[in-house]
């Protein structure tokens, strides 16, 4: 063993995840730089305005530029992923949970159906509790194309995280022990959060047990597709439904909440993952999906594709 290779003389995971994460933030750098040189260009062509500042305004309150910037963050993180994988791993897709649709359908299905609910359920106790209210009526709800160019970000979040966060990360600490192989991604995800607008240490336990029950359902499961799908609707129904921050950004939503108090239990500003409600919801959702998966342990997956 060596200070960069291991007994299988493969590169340390520690320095391939390391790796991994400054191509993605250089990526993500030459994309940002590419997008608002582009848009920028649009926004003087099309209303003349030249002032630097001004532009720099202009963009950072353009919801459709903020929405593009999003998608080319998480395309930058998926490129990364799929090069490093096929190009320096050299292994099939497979092995990093990502097996073909038509064998994870099924699962992606429970997951977009388990985010869905389970953020729900946290907006109906927050309505009911007085946490919330919402602005708009229930029966005429805020349609705009927003919720379709939010719905394209959500998927390429989900895909995005979810390669990188289990699929690339715990795939190359397969040789670890089951400590490392859960503490370290999830610890990466939500320290990937942490330049977000509110961010703080509650936030940071909530994202971390987040990335837990993602990273038990790809642990049972064999597959990422079910994280993928949970983290889909997970996000858009808290940002793009309901109307509540999603990670400390805000979103147009199909009905408008507004919070009555900020406060511990709510999340304030960085949204309910900033506070004790889902704190209480992981940790059950944890505990309830690893009791049900276990007695299925013999029929699927119970370790990570090798």
């Amino acid at each position: 063993m060596g200070f960069f290779k291991n007994r299988y003389n493969e590169l340390w995971a520690g320095w391939k995840i390391a790796i991994v994460l400054v191509a993605f933030f250089v990526t993500t750098f030459i994309f940002t730089i590419v997008i608002s040189f582009a848009y920028g260009i649009l926004a003087v062509l099309t209303s003349g305005q030249t002032d630097p500042a001004a532009l720099t305004q202009t963009l950072m309150n353009d919801d459709l530029f903020i929405a593009l910037s999003g998608i080319m963050q998480n395309v930058a993180m998926i490129v990364v992923v799929i090069v490093f994988w096929k190009v320096f791993d050299k292994k099939p897709f497979a092995d990093m949970g990502l097996s073909s649709f038509r064998q994870g359908s099924r699962d992606l299905v429970y997951g977009l159906v388990l985010g869905a609910v389970t953020i729900s359920v946290v907006f109906v106790v927050f309505l009911l509790s007085g946490q919330i209210i919402v602005v708009n009526d229930f029966l005429n709800p805020n349609f705009s194309w927003a919720l379709l160019i939010d719905l394209v970000l959500m998927i390429f979040v989900g895909f995005g995280e979810e390669m990188f966060s289990r699929g690339y990360c715990m795939s190359v600490l397969r040789r670890s022990n089951v400590f490392l192989i859960f503490i370290v991604p999830n610890l990466i995800f939500a320290l990937l959060h942490i330049s977000n607008q509110h961010f703080s240490f509650l936030p940071l336990i909530n994202i971390f047990l987040v990335g837990a029950l993602f990273s038990l359902m790809f642990f049972r499961r064999g597959n990422i597709w079910m994280p993928i799908g949970y983290h889909i609707t997970w996000n858009y129904f808290q940002g793009s439904v309901f109307g509540l921050p999603v990670s400390g950004n805000d979103l147009n939503g199909l009905y408008t909440s507004k919070l009555l108090s900020e406060n511990i239990f709510n999340g304030g500003g960085f949204g309910p993952e900033g506070g004790l409600l889902v704190t209480f919801v992981m940790v059950i959702s944890i505990a309830l999906f690893y009791l049900l998966s276990r007695k299925k342990a013999t029929e699927t997956t119970t370790e990570l594709p090798m």
